[in-house]
């Protein structure tokens, strides 16, 4: 059999078979491309998981209210990790999946209606702004997260079993014989209800939230709308019923808040307007000053701690609940305004130009 030059010959001594050196040499630069591929594979692989890092770091840090300034600042320098997706848990232990930016947003941490009137921003939302090189990414992401049609659905979703634990507790308390309004004195059932509830305001483990709010602060509205619609059912607005179903829900939504919302109880939130003058710093855990809050004591409307009798969950919130009536409105309407007040329109703080070139102001 004939052989042209491109045809495989056979080593006379081995028997190989020897391939033409063109064909030798595209087989070593497939081999060397190939290597190339995978290192290059391989070097992303790595950037993509720094950047996925960075971003968690970020979002824990912000959504837990630790370490900010140097959060912010890491932001700012790895501002291409903003753009990637993860997945973290609140305080409370609520999954949520989100770019930082969006992530920080669920938690409601942004600028109330007020602070546009001072020089610096306060919500983390808004300080975050500055970090992002190309501001229409900035304002897609929040377009993104609080898309009308989505926002409303998934935070309902969200908040549904906290709305169906406070009916729940309610009608507990109305149908139970064992509290009379003659003699009530039972610390352990009490107590019982109490943890009950608290228990019923811990995430679902399986929810993941990816749009609208992680504890909507209009729950304080649904738990007063929903104490009003049954005022008569628990006797009156000062029955032991009453006073135990505001003395129980009041304290364990207090406990649940977010960590940027506890300054207004903190300030006192009977004529709150939206001014923030401090946040609270939780680098190191706890600080001292919320230590024990929604569990051995509350925050009045004015600010001032109402401790409850014998250390446990006892009447001061059912007492400072009812004082509101006497201050010109009635719980629900007071709530209402708090979060009119809380809520800055979504579109002011998109069209809103940045107004800092650093992100470390506080």
């Amino acid at each position: 059999m004939s052989a042209s030059g491109n045809d495989i010959k056979q080593d006379s001594e081995t028997g190989a078979d020897q391939f033409p050196k063109e064909l030798q040499s595209l087989s070593l630069k497939y081999l060397d491309d190939q290597y190339q591929y995978q290192r290059n594979l391989k070097f992303f692989d790595n950037v993509a998981a720094l950047y996925a890092t960075y971003a968690t770091q970020i979002a824990h840090n912000l959504l837990w209210n630790i370490k900010i300034d140097e959060t912010l600042e890491l932001a700012k320098q790895y501002s291409q990790c903003l753009d990637t997706i993860v997945e973290v848990k609140d305080p409370h232990g609520q999954r949520v999946r989100g770019k930082p930016l969006q992530i920080v947003a669920a938690a409601g941490d942004r600028n109330t209606k007020k602070v546009y009137s001072h020089r610096e921003d306060f919500g983390l939302v808004e300080r975050l702004r500055p970090c992002f090189p190309n501001p229409e990414n900035y304002i897609t992401q929040l377009k993104e997260w609080f898309a009308p049609d989505v926002k409303k659905v998934e935070t309902q979703k969200t908040m549904a079993p906290y709305v169906n634990a406070i009916n729940t507790l309610c009608r507990e308390i109305i149908e139970s014989k064992e509290i009379k309004e003659s003699s009530y004195d039972n610390p352990a059932l009490q107590m019982q209800m109490a943890e009950k509830f608290k228990q019923a305001l811990i995430p679902n483990p399986k929810h993941v939230v990816t749009s609208g709010y992680l504890f909507d602060f209009e729950i304080f509205v649904e738990f007063c709308n929903i104490w009003n619609a049954n005022i008569n059912a628990l006797g009156n607005l000062s029955s032991v019923k009453s006073q135990l179903f505001a003395s129980i829900v009041f304290p364990a939504l207090l406990a649940r808040v977010q960590r940027c919302d506890i300054s207004i109880f903190k300030n006192g939130f009977a004529g709150w307007q939206g001014e923030i003058s401090d946040r609270l710093d939780f680098s190191k855990g706890t600080p001292e000053d919320v230590e024990g809050m929604g569990d051995m004591w509350v925050y009045s409307d004015l600010g001032e701690r109402l401790y409850s009798r014998s250390g446990s969950i006892g009447w001061a919130a059912a007492r400072d609940m009812g004082t509101m009536n006497t201050h010109g409105a009635r719980p629900a309407e007071r709530f209402i305004r708090l979060c009119q007040a809380k809520e800055a329109p979504l579109d002011l703080c998109i069209s809103q130009q940045p107004t800092h070139s650093r992100c470390d102001i506080m």
